[in-house]
């Protein structure tokens, strides 16, 4: 049975010094995380685990299941060591967490980490979310740092939300009503999709057409790949295309970095 009073104390290797912080044995690590963040203001940006002995403990199990793994069944202090999640890990925990059986919340939690170890190991980077179905998705990536966020389709409740906040958003169209529709709520940049089960490029280039002269531009995803974005690249309403070909999940899952980074650099290319 675990210690109803246990004396954490949480290092800090970022700062090199022990944070005064005082938790409960039945709270989740992820609460022991967030009674940390009162006492460092900059926790906020970014991702954040806690371990000890080198184990990083899940923020969904309570600390007593720790505790009782450890053997720890009266008052004593209990050393955790706090760490910034990088990159590569929130990416590799997302995906993993993202697999088919397991629970929105964690998925959303993954989610999370990824968005915010993002912007703070590369706040050069203009990191978008999706996918955004809820007004509570899109608080939860505006609150994240997200730049930017898409849908597959248009829900006016959360076009709604994203105006009032000043989130960049793009929900999803398909016909000439969905456009006409969007653009009613004051919205310029569209995601087409599913591009090619809709008709492809050509598709695209029918509907686009009558809504040239007012500015409308669209972000083709949904079939896209390396062999038919230049397709929609071409066509001068498409701002930008969206594709999972750059970074597949088993080469994320493998760590296959240089690969995925092969990919981008290809990506790239083929806007030129």
């Amino acid at each position: 049975m675990a210690a109803e009073k246990v004396t954490l104390r949480i290092f800090d290797l970022e700062v090199d010094r022990v944070l005064p912080v005082r938790v409960q044995s039945e709270w989740t690590v992820k609460q022991v995380t967030r009674g940390i963040k009162k006492h460092r203001e900059d926790l906020h940006s970014g991702a954040w685990k806690l371990q000890r002995n080198g184990e990083d403990l899940d923020p969904r199990k309570p600390l007593a299941e720790y505790l009782d793994k450890w053997g720890i069944a009266e008052d004593t202090d209990v050393r955790l060591v706090l760490k910034r999640v990088s990159v590569r890990e929130a990416v590799q925990i997302g995906m993993m967490r993202l697999a088919p059986g397991v629970d929105v919340a964690a998925a959303q939690a993954a989610v999370d980490a990824q968005l915010a170890a993002l912007k703070a190991e590369r706040p050069d980077l203009l990191v978008g979310a999706g996918t955004i179905l809820t007004v509570e998705n899109l608080r939860r990536a505006s609150d994240c740092g997200a730049a930017f966020g898409v849908s597959p389709g248009f829900n006016p409740q959360v076009v709604a939300e994203a105006r009032k906040i000043g989130f960049a958003f793009s929900p999803g169209v398909m016909t000439p009503t969905d456009v006409e529709a969007a653009m009613a709520m004051g919205l310029s940049v569209l995601k087409f999709f599913p591009a090619e089960a809709a008709g492809g490029a050509k598709m695209l280039k029918s509907m686009a057409a009558p809504y040239a002269h007012t500015g409308v531009r669209f972000i083709p995803t949904g079939g896209i790949n390396a062999e038919n974005a230049r397709d929609y690249l071409a066509m001068d309403c498409v701002l930008a295309v969206g594709g999972s070909w750059i970074a597949k999940r088993d080469a994320i899952a493998a760590g296959d970095w240089e690969t995925i980074e092969q990919n981008a650099r290809a990506a790239r290319g083929l806007s030129k």
